[in-house]
């Protein structure tokens, strides 16, 4: 069945009307587990992230110098330890040789240990300051909307025992 009507020009409403309260099922607060200036901020209120997403980026000087300093201390260690390893090594012939003492083969066995521990700390120092250097670059763990940004550019941030918050 048709039905014919006549063609007119006109608007079509359709109104909805609710009241309430509406609130996000989940905020997180976005925050940095490293102190320094806000580099940038990529995102601002109302933007749509996906999660991993960066949003923002402190300076990266003296992270990048902790970095390189670190470097630097673990190739020195490792030069150290590698002269106690050779100074062991040759102690131990001279002992099988019976040409060192017992007691100058324990202090070289000793200077040793002491290198190598001291190699290990500086690794883990040099981890810690890439660790660092990473978190300079701040991403969100979850995809959403920005509701709110609490810094600007130019901002210092100090993160001590609790994160400062950066966006939600």
């Amino acid at each position: 069945a048709y039905r014919f009507v006549t063609l007119e020009r006109g608007d079509i409403k359709s109104v909805v009307s609710a009241t309430g309260l509406l609130e996000p099922v989940t905020t997180v607060a976005v925050g940095t587990q490293v102190s320094g200036i806000i580099d940038e901020i990529l995102v601002d209120f109302n933007d749509s992230v996906e999660q991993g997403q960066v949003v923002a980026r402190l300076d990266t000087t003296l992270l990048g110098i902790a970095v390189r300093e670190s470097q630097a201390n673990l190739d020195r260690m490792q030069a150290e330890y590698d002269k106690a390893k050779r100074g062991f090594d040759r102690f131990s012939t001279l002992a099988d040789d019976g040409v060192a003492s017992e007691s100058d083969l324990d202090a070289t066995r000793d200077a040793l240990k002491v290198a190598k521990a001291n190699l290990s700390a500086s690794q883990v120092n040099l981890e810690r300051a890439q660790q660092n250097l990473a978190y300079a670059t701040i991403t969100t763990p979850i995809a959403g909307v920005v509701v709110e940004r609490n810094v600007d550019v130019g901002q210092t941030v100090a993160a001590s025992l609790q994160a400062p918050q950066l966006l939600l």
